[in-house]
């Protein structure tokens, strides 16, 4: 028996499920954004905290992390596309702080990492998408489109160039 110094309250939060949740596509937002440095020390990364929004898995946290400063290029540049690709996918075209993410939802592609030593299953983020499913092109627009219907050309008769 181990007796308690006080009245325990148990009103609190109980545990979180860390479980991972099945691979696929689930409307999130970021709800948290923190930089950290490495585990080495030598680099700082931002860790974000995804939580799901809806279905059987509302409100399950989802943790991935943009490794943004760190003595690997290719680890730098997959963290820009990240972070390329999470503005694009609310219509941003530059943010100068992570909070601009916050609460935007977005379509996020969810894989498994197996579990390695010590270290369970654990979920990763693969892809982020416009909330509305829709596509963006990679060219750098920050083009938001309207509700308005696209009005239809004139059509034109195709011409030659030497009918100048």
């Amino acid at each position: 028996m181990a007796r308690l110094d006080r009245k325990f309250d148990a009103h609190g939060e109980t545990l979180t499920d860390f479980t991972p949740v099945p691979a696929g596509e689930y409307l999130a937002r970021i709800v948290k954004s923190e930089r950290k440095d490495t585990n080495a020390r030598d680099g700082w990364l931002i860790n974000f905290e995804w939580k799901i929004m809806g279905g059987e898995f509302n409100d399950r946290a989802i943790f991935d992390n943009c490794n943004l400063g760190n003595k690997s290029e290719k680890a730098v540049a997959v963290a820009n596309k990240q972070l390329t690709t999470m503005c694009k996918a609310i219509g941003r075209s530059s943010i100068e702080d992570t909070e601009e993410l916050h609460d935007k939802p977005m379509i996020i592609v969810v894989g498994i990492r197996p579990a390695k030593g010590d270290y369970g299953p654990k979920n990763t983020i693969k892809n982020y998408k416009p909330a509305d499913g829709s596509n963006f092109s990679n060219a750098g627009s920050s083009h938001v489109p309207s509700n308005e219907p696209a009005k239809e050309e004139e059509k034109k008769p195709a011409k030659a160039p030497w009918d100048d």
